[in-house]
């Protein structure tokens, strides 16, 4: 298996130098500190693993990739409930922050991941969906205020 880690442009530079060595050690896997456009990568991958950012997490879906979540969870929260929903569903695996470890990955890397059914449970055209929403909000019964909250 080959693989592709997308550091990202925050990653501190002294782990960036270190995960760079560790993978020089393997002719098949590569570093990258920055991609312009990394949904290359995920439409040619047989598996995602990631952090579980919006963006990030959207890709994955759309190309209905097994996908492990591996979230952060300080500053916020957010990456971790994201995961936590998409496991809820069946549309990811989820990996808590203790148990993040070489083996874990490996583990998860070497088994059976079946695609996600992702398509007609997903709806990735919420754009087009936002303008309905907004007329029937506008369109219903006003929020009495009180103390100056809706």
């Amino acid at each position: 298996m080959a693989g592709v880690i997308l550091a990202g442009p925050y990653m501190p530079k002294d782990f960036l130098l270190r995960l760079r060595r560790l993978a020089s050690a393997n002719a098949r896997m590569q570093v990258l500190e920055f991609f312009a456009e990394p949904a290359h990568f995920m439409r040619g991958a047989a598996k995602v693993i990631m952090m579980g950012g919006y963006n990030s997490a959207c890709e994955a879906l759309s190309f209905e990739k097994p996908m492990l979540i591996a979230p952060r969870v300080k500053p916020r929260q957010e990456q971790m409930i994201r995961a936590q929903a998409l496991r809820a569903m069946g549309l990811a695996d989820l990996l808590w922050p203790e148990q993040l470890c070489p083996d874990a990955l490996s583990r998860w890397l070497s088994q059976d991941q079946p695609r996600p059914e992702v398509h007609g449970r997903i709806d990735f055209n919420g754009l087009s969906v936002l303008t309905a929403m907004f007329e029937r909000r506008a369109s219903g019964p006003t929020p009495e205020v009180r103390s100056g909250v809706a």
